[in-house]
């Protein structure tokens, strides 16, 4: 039976034909996090990824002090793993998207070493089946550097959803907003379809996937997300920090709600009335927000991010981001348990 989820809430198949876009590779020693056992906000963490270019595989990692194990979190098309960290002095090309760091955060503060991976196709930004090495190998990079433990799992959006599910060996695989590209049977890993209400199609071919990979015996189950209403206090921040930062400032946040208000794209409830990759929302909110403070550049705009999320077509989501990771959390522990037995 699928839960139902009523607050917070990347598309294109896997592709074969990629290139790739440089980036400096750094020396230092990583730093890692301070411990914050006990908060699974993140709101203890300091986020502080480290752009990495090894071997041609571009990652953004951080680390806690004794991780249990590494996350790769997958970007959606036309995305980079850049994405998922805060801009900083060891990754001047981040950009810190409000989803994605909330999801670092969240993960950093439970204990995983994270990799925040870049597929080699930058024309498009999707994953191509070939990626698969390359996310095993910054994986392996990250253990190695960090001493994370030995379990690896994977979250990914859109095309990374996919890829999420491709990489061997994982203990668990949140795929949000895609059906899995991979052999739905016994071979599958354990899988949280974590996947948005208006899509309606994806829907029915994930439904058809439960089906089968249940009858295999596979650990899967699905989450559905439903349209978020939005608030000032929600375009400020979605949750405690540090991940999460949507504007800047409360008082921003409350002049591009009602903005969004004046110009019919949120009813009385707060409630999106267009999809917003469709209708003319920048226009209304163009006025009040600097560009310096937000391009509103899809693909790049953290307001344009939390908008497609509320709207829950396809969006990379924080949606059930607890029960994601506390499920990856109870992989982790069994999977150190098997191998001291």
């Amino acid at each position: 039976m699928a839960t139902t989820h009523n607050k917070l809430g990347g598309i294109a198949l896997l592709v074969g034909v990629w290139c790739f876009a440089p980036a400096v590779l750094t020396t230092s020693t990583r730093v890692l996090v301070n411990d914050v056992s006990g908060d699974h906000s993140g709101a203890g963490v300091d986020l502080d990824g480290e752009l990495r270019v090894v071997d041609g595989v571009e990652f953004v990692w951080q680390a806690p002090a004794a991780a249990k194990g590494v996350l790769a979190v997958l970007h959606g098309c036309s995305h980079r793993g850049t994405d998922a960290f805060p801009k900083s002095a060891t990754c001047a090309e981040c950009i810190g998207l409000p989803i994605e760091t909330r999801v670092v955060a969240a993960a950093l503060a439970r204990g995983w070493a994270v990799a925040a991976v870049t597929s080699e196709d930058r024309r498009s930004g999707c994953w191509g089946r070939g990626d698969a090495p390359r996310v095993a190998a910054a994986v392996a990079h990250v253990r190695a550097q960090s001493g994370a433990g030995a379990a690896t799992a994977t979250l990914g959006a859109s095309s990374g959803g996919s890829m999420a599910t491709a990489i061997p060996g994982v203990v668990g695989a949140v795929a949000q907003i895609m059906p899995s590209h991979g052999p739905l049977d016994e071979t599958h890993p354990p899988v949280r379809f974590v996947h948005m209400a208006r899509d309606e199609r994806r829907a029915a071919a994930i439904a058809r996937q439960l089906h089968q990979l249940r009858a295999a015996g596979v650990d899967a189950a699905e989450l559905v997300v439903h349209p978020e209403p939005l608030s000032a206090e929600s375009l400020h921040r979605r949750g405690p920090g540090p991940g999460g930062l949507v504007l800047p400032t409360e008082e921003l946040a409350a002049k591009v709600f009602a903005a969004l208000r004046r110009g019919g794209e949120l009813d009385a409830a707060g409630v999106l009335t267009r999809d917003p990759r469709a209708s003319r929302w920048r226009d209304a909110v163009r006025p009040v927000v600097p560009a310096s403070v937000d391009s509103l550049v899809p693909d790049a705009s953290p307001l344009s991010e939390v908008l497609n999320a509320a709207w829950a077509y396809h969006e990379f989501t924080d949606a059930f981001l607890d029960e994601s990771l506390d499920w990856l959390d109870e992989k982790a522990t069994n999977h150190a348990l098997r191998l001291r037995a």
